[in-house]
C-alpha cells in the first residue's frame, strides 16, 4: 500500500456534522453522538477520537490534516487511523476536498452549510479587520477576518455555503481590503482555505445543505392547531403581565476609524445597528434573568435589571427595538401562538454530554477543557431538537413529552439567555 504524503496541495479530510456530546447509553457504554441533517450518528471510542482530531489544523498553518499527517495526528486509542477515516467517510461525517480544485470546492459548497456555533464579539479600535469570537458570552475563542465573519452572520438564512459566498461576494466590490474576494469563487476558496481553526475550536461546523423550497417558510396560526395530545396549549396564567423575547444573533461590534460605531444584530436577512450603550443593554436585559433553572421574562423584570445596569428610560428602547424586531412583546394566548409561529432557534455551543454519575446533566461548551453550560435533560432536548423544525411551534409540536407553549418558550429563553442558542426569524 502507498504511503500518502502531506503536502500544502494535499486534499484535507474536513470533518463534518453537528457535536451533540459524548452520551451515556442505557448500557452504560458511550458513544459520541453527532448530527448531520436529520440524522444522529453513534461513534465508538476509536471513531470519535478520529472524528475529533480531524479538526485540528496542520501545525503552524490555518489548513486542516491530509492522509499524509494521520500518523501524526493518531490518537492514543486509534490503531488503524486509515481504517477509521474510510469508516467515517462512509458514513459522510468526514468529506475530502481539493481546496485547489474550483470543481471540488463547488461541489462541497453546493452541499454543505457552515454554521456558527459562537457569538460575534466584534473587532477593535486597534484591530479593525479581526473579529473576535466568544462563546458563552464571556469566553473568546479566536479572530476571524471579515469575509469569515460575515458567512457566520448570514450563512444560516441561506440554502447552502455557495449561496452565501455568492451573496456576500457582492459586498466587497467597493470594500478596498477584500475586493479580490468580489468574485463568489474567490470568496469560497478563501473560506475554505481558512476555516479550519473554527473546526478545531468548535466555533462552527458543517452541516448538510437545505434543499431550495420556496414553501420552507412556516405560516402556522393560533387557529391551525388541534385538540391532539401532543399539541401544545397557551399556559394558563392569571397574570396579564406580557413577556419578552430578544431576536436575533449578535454580530458584534463595529468600530471604525473615528471609534466605535454600533453594535450589530442580524435578525432574519438584516444585520440592524444598536447605536448607544444603553440600547445594547437593553437588548442583553431583554433575554430574562435567570432564576434557577428558568427564566423571568416579565416586560418589568428585564426593564429594572436595565436601570440598574445604567439605563435611563429602557421602556423606550424596548419599544423602539420592537419596531424593528429586535424585541417581541407577547402576552398569553394567540399572540405566544404568532410569535411561535413566525420564529425559530439556532443552537450554540459544543455538545460535550453526560456522565454516568449524573445521566441527566447535560454540558455544552467550546470543548471538553472547557465547560460552559449545564442543562436538563428537557433543556438538552431541546438545544438538541429545536432547530431542526421551521418554527418554534413546529418545534414544540414535535416535542416527545406533552408540553404547554408557554413552558416551552421557557426553556428556549433560558437557552438565550445562557448563550446556548439565538432565536431568529423563520426562514
Amino acid at each position: 500500500m502507498t504511503r500518502s504524503v502531506s503536502s500544502p496541495v494535499a486534499a484535507i479530510l474536513v470533518p463534518v456534522g453537528q457535536p451533540l456530546g459524548a452520551v451515556v447509553e442505557d448500557d452504560g457504554s458511550t458513544y459520541l453522538r453527532v448530527r448531520l441533517g436529520p440524522e444522529i450518528h453513534r461513534l465508538d471510542e476509536s471513531s470519535a477520537s478520529m472524528w475529533n482530531a480531524l479538526h485540528r489544523t496542520r501545525p503552524g498553518t490555518e489548513r486542516g490534516i491530509d492522509r499524509g499527517l494521520l500518523a501524526a495526528v493518531r490518537p492514543a486509542t486509534v490503531t488503524d487511523p486509515d481504517r477509521e477515516v474510510e469508516l467515517l467517510l462512509d458514513l459522510g461525517l468526514v468529506v475530502e476536498v481539493t481546496v485547489s480544485s474550483p470543481e471540488v470546492r463547488q461541489a462541497f459548497a453546493d452541499s454543505y452549510r457552515l454554521l456558527p456555533l459562537q457569538e460575534i464579539l466584534g473587532n477593535s479600535d486597534g484591530e479593525q479587520h479581526a473579529h473576535s469570537l466568544v462563546a458563552g458570552g464571556t469566553h473568546r475563542t479566536l479572530a476571524i477576518d471579515t469575509p469569515l465573519r460575515d458567512v457566520l452572520i448570514y450563512a444560516p438564512r441561506e440554502d447552502d455555503l455557495y449561496g452565501t459566498c455568492y451573496v456576500r461576494s457582492g459586498a466587497l466590490v467597493a470594500d478596498e481590503e477584500w475586493s479580490r474576494l468580489s468574485d463568489p469563487d474567490a470568496y469560497l476558496e478563501h473560506v475554505l482555505r481558512h476555516v479550519h481553526p473554527l473546526l478545531e475550536r468548535h466555533a462552527a461546523y458543517f452541516d448538510l445543505a437545505l434543499e431550495p423550497s420556496p414553501q420552507r417558510q412556516h405560516t402556522a396560526k393560533a387557529g391551525d392547531l388541534t385538540d391532539g395530545s401532543n399539541e401544545p396549549e397557551a399556559i394558563e396564567d392569571d397574570s396579564d403581565e406580557e413577556c419578552l423575547f430578544a431576536v436575533g444573533y449578535p454580530s458584534g461590534a463595529r468600530y471604525m476609524w473615528l471609534g466605535l460605531e454600533s453594535v450589530n444584530i442580524r435578525v432574519g436577512d438584516d444585520e440592524l445597528e444598536l447605536a448607544t450603550d444603553q440600547a445594547w443593554l437593553v437588548w442583553l436585559a431583554a433575554h430574562g434573568k435567570v432564576d434557577g433553572l428558568t427564566v423571568d421574562d416579565s416586560e418589568q423584570t428585564i426593564c429594572a435589571m436595565a436601570r440598574d445596569a445604567g439605563v435611563l428610560a429602557p421602556i423606550f428602547e424596548v419599544d423602539d427595538q420592537q419596531l424593528r424586531g429586535m424585541v417581541v412583546r407577547s402576552g398569553i394566548g394567540p399572540e405566544l401562538f404568532q410569535f411561535a409561529a413566525t420564529h425559530r432557534l439556532e443552537p450554540l455551543l459544543c455538545g460535550l454530554g453526560n456522565s454516568a454519575d449524573e445521566p441527566d446533566r447535560y454540558v455544552l461548551g467550546i470543548d471538553a477543557d472547557n465547560p460552559l453550560v449545564e442543562l436538563s435533560a428537557e433543556q438538552y432536548a431541546v438545544w438538541r431538537e429545536a432547530h431542526l423544525s421551521a418554527s418554534l411551534l413546529d418545534a414544540a409540536r414535535a416535542a416527545e413529552d406533552t408540553i404547554d407553549l408557554r413552558q416551552y418558550l421557557r426553556v428556549v429563553q433560558y437557552l438565550s439567555v445562557r448563550h446556548a442558542a439565538y432565536i431568529d426569524r423563520v426562514r
